[in-house]
């Protein structure tokens, strides 16, 4: 699907006098301007992360540490350190490939913080490449552009992307996701979410964010909000963890239903309240683009100009 895709329009045919591919060294310099922009936010992000010994958040502390742990723990069902917690008999790992990620950088037994910190750098930056080769997969005019604002717009977003914290990696998987949904690739589909049932604690992201790209006017919108659910369930169930981790997450549902029902619980961040006027403070560049591509989406499309999928992306 092409982002200049004309409503109605089927995609052209390849032209038979059209120049042959570039040849390597030329792709490879094409590549250039991405490498140095990552290179820059490498050691940017470093500043950021080191500019403490400490985290920007508590949970870094135990990922760190567990991670130093897992090739002593492997997958083990107890974790006595929770002894008030259903994790002290019936421990699932919500995070485990996350953990896996993160083990080789934390086998420093005095501080594994720092190896996970660096962890943490290489992955946000994974999820800014990442985000560029959607971008170029789905023929996104500018898309290192995109990948600026995206590293550069929202301080909550920046703060978010450099916690040591799963869904770090839950972003990287949502992006390979949305690329499949996009394609309308099922089994790649059904892959990611397998995957995405293992690396998070709350899996039932990917399966809302499948459901707010399905198109029900559309014949078969419901194939990659089925291949999704296929997914996770598989991930869920064939599981070393398994019954344990479903009853993790029904744990997690409880405590932020609770929370948002007033009760006396503490939510995690991502669940906190917030105001337009405080987002739009802490979310400038991500604010403006946002207007931006609505504006330009409702004219373009307005004119024929654009496909109504193009217009939903």
């Amino acid at each position: 699907m092409s982002f200049n895709a004309r409503a109605g329009e089927a995609p052209a045919a390849p032209d038979a006098g059209e120049a042959p591919a570039a040849p390597t060294w030329v792709r490879w310099a094409r590549r250039v301007p991405l490498a140095l922009v990552l290179a820059y936010f490498f050691f940017a992000f470093d500043g950021i992360l080191f500019l403490n010994q400490g985290a920007a958040e508590r949970d870094a502390f135990f990922h760190a540490r567990y991670a130093q742990m897992l090739p002593e723990r492997g997958l083990s069902r107890e974790f006595r350190w929770t002894q008030c917690s259903v994790w002290k008999d019936h421990f699932a790992d919500k995070d485990f490939w996350y953990h896996v990620y993160l083990a080789p950088f934390c086998q420093d037994v005095r501080e594994p913080l720092v190896g996970a910190k660096l962890a943490t750098n290489l992955l946000a930056l994974i999820v800014l490449a990442l985000f560029y080769v959607v971008l170029l997969r789905l023929r996104a005019p500018l898309p290192l552009l995109w990948v600026l604002l995206l590293a550069t717009g929202s301080g909550m977003f920046l703060l978010r992307l450099l916690m040591v914290r799963s869904h770090v990696l839950s972003i990287a998987l949502m992006l390979l996701a949305v690329l499949a949904l996009l394609k309308d690739r099922f089994w790649p589909c059904v892959a990611i979410a397998f995957v995405y049932a293992w690396s998070y604690s709350f899996p039932v992201a990917m399966l809302i964010t499948a459901l707010a790209f399905a198109t029900p006017p559309h014949g078969g919108w419901w194939r990659m909000p089925a291949a999704t659910a296929v997914g996770l369930a598989a991930g869920l169930v064939l599981n070393p963890y398994f019954p344990d981790n479903v009853r993790t997450l029904w744990v997690v549902v409880n405590v932020a239903i609770g929370g948002f029902a007033g009760g006396q619980v503490e939510l995690a961040s991502e669940f906190g309240r917030t105001n337009v006027l405080q987002w739009l403070l802490q979310n400038p560049g991500a604010a403006v683009a946002l207007l931006a591509s609505v504006v330009c989406a409702w004219r373009l499309r307005r004119r024929g100009k654009l496909s109504q999928e193009s217009a939903a992306v």
